[in-house]
């Protein structure tokens, strides 16, 4: 009898062996709406993805979502060509399809609200379905806009907000000295043409805004420009005639212009906090290029990682047509760094203004500075003293854009 009992006992090991389990749930993880750190049990990591929200709904990467929870790299498959995803985790399998409602787990059938989504080669999907599969509790931290993963029956995870990487031998933004127009002119910063593109047939008459509005696509180059807010604004065209120095009316409308080109890098690098496009990011460079600052206005520190941006020069132009009595408090240019969430503007005077602290900064991601198109724009407005501004931003799309989504002066 002993035997048969040492046999069985012996037996059972083996099939425990032999038969994966699922382990409890151990990880705690955080994923924060347009960011592309997360956190996995206190540790941050990066991917090439960010979460984001439709219709109420936060998406999460599902391969990130999946490696958090303890699924190995090679358990995550792929099949680009069905759009099918298998999590294999333990004793547990889950399968889902791009575009279908329906997950598997071991088999059974379950309905789901929402289907996985594929956004710049991605599948996405809201947490809750994945993690609950395996067994995790899903969390939602409103302020800072943060799901949260974890074991039942604990506390979620901390949410702390992402921290751009110090760089060695940085200085703040606050602490660096203010630039008189001769440091400007010894780091070859010129001042913006305040008129970029003379009319031939009006004499002293130009175009102060040669671009207006920009349709583009996340990640392409490719771009539509408008020189007038489409369908039936006008250019801003400096005359000197003109009781306010801008040419108004049907006088205006005739030089109107719309037209396809390729930027040297694209215009919008990626989605934002959101699905709309408000909050796409946009890569500051490309935002000057686009609007037609030149080059030799802006000055790019690598070390300080510091945006420098000069004003127009206005001295040939009339004070009033700018709204501002005192030239002394025109913009002598504006700086922006990564990681800091500040704006500072230098005006002619040497009087220094910082912003308030804002909700986010701009980042630096392959050598280019990032933020929101609508703060980028405001800068092109206020490089130009805000000359006839009509609002910036960005505005989904319309016919009237060629159903692209328009970046706007």
């Amino acid at each position: 009898m002993r035997k048969l009992t040492l046999l069985l006992g012996f037996l059972l090991a083996l099939l425990a062996f032999a038969l994966p389990a699922l382990a409890a749930p151990a990880h705690k993880a955080v994923f924060v709406i347009g960011q592309k750190s997360y956190t996995v049990d206190g540790q941050a990591k990066t991917m090439d993805a960010a979460p984001f929200t439709r219709n109420g709904r936060s998406y999460v990467p599902v391969r990130y979502l999946a490696l958090a929870l303890g699924v190995a790299e090679n358990d995550i498959i792929w099949v680009g060509d069905t759009g099918d995803v298998s999590l294999k985790l333990g004793d547990k399998l889950v399968q889902m399809k791009v575009g279908s409602r329906t997950l598997y787990v071991n088999g059974q059938a379950k309905q789901m609200d929402v289907a996985p989504l594929v956004r710049n080669g991605r599948t996405y999907l809201p947490a809750r379905w994945v993690a609950e599969a395996f067994g995790y509790a899903v969390g939602w931290d409103e302020k800072a806009r943060a799901v949260t993963v974890y074991p039942p029956g604990q506390e979620p995870p901390e949410v702390k907000p992402p921290v751009q990487p110090p760089v060695a031998g940085k200085v703040s933004l606050k602490d660096m000295p203010v630039l008189s127009d001769a440091d400007l002119d010894a780091m070859g910063i010129k001042k913006i043409p305040l008129v970029k593109e003379w009319l031939p047939d009006k004499p002293g008459c130009g175009i102060v805004y040669p671009v207006q509005v920009v349709g583009y696509q996340v990640g392409s180059r490719n771009v539509t420009m408008w020189n007038y807010p489409p369908p039936s604004g006008r250019p801003i065209i400096y005359d000197p005639s003109q009781s306010d120095g801008i040419m108004l009316g049907v006088e205006a409308i005739k030089y109107r212009k719309k037209w396809t080109t390729t930027l040297s890098a694209p215009l919008a690098v990626g989605p934002g906090k959101t699905d709309y496009p408000w909050d796409d990011e946009f890569a500051a460079t490309s935002v000057l290029e686009a609007f037609g600052i030149p080059k030799e206005c802006w000055h790019w520190d690598e070390k300080n990682q510091v945006l420098t941006m000069r004003g127009a020069d206005t001295t040939n132009a009339p004070a009033w047509i700018f709204g501002r009595d005192n030239p002394a408090n025109r913009i002598r240019y504006i700086q922006i760094q990564a990681g800091t969430p500040y704006i500072k503007w230098v005006n002619e005077n040497g009087r220094v203004e910082i912003s308030e602290k804002l909700s986010d900064a701009p980042y630096v991601k392959d050598g280019r500075l990032i933020w929101d198109g609508q703060t980028l724009a405001n800068f092109v407005l206020q490089l130009h003293h805000d000359i006839a501004a009509y609002g910036s931003g960005v505005k989904e799309p319309t016919p009237e854009t060629d159903n692209l989504p328009a970046l706007h002066l």
